[in-house]
């Protein structure tokens, strides 16, 4: 299973599947937006939407986590 997650992670970031959410950050006292938080998300084809947590420890493991960072920054 593990090994499957690996090859879909190679082929995901390859083919760019991942997706930033951008969620405000909002002042209590003003109630204007102040920042920008991005949320990184996977658009799995058959999972569909994905969370971090769903993918990030294997990426971590296999050493794909500094070639997700390299997407990111781009």
């Amino acid at each position: 299973d593990n090994l499957r997650l690996e090859q879909e992670l190679r082929t995901a970031i390859g083919e760019e599947q991942f997706v930033f959410l951008f969620q405000p950050q909002i002042s209590c006292g003003t109630g204007n937006p102040v920042a920008a938080e991005a949320l990184l998300r996977w658009r799995h084809p058959s999972l569909g939407l994905l969370r971090p947590d769903a993918f990030i420890g294997q990426a971590e493991e296999t050493g794909l986590i500094h070639e997700l960072g390299y997407w990111a920054v781009e």
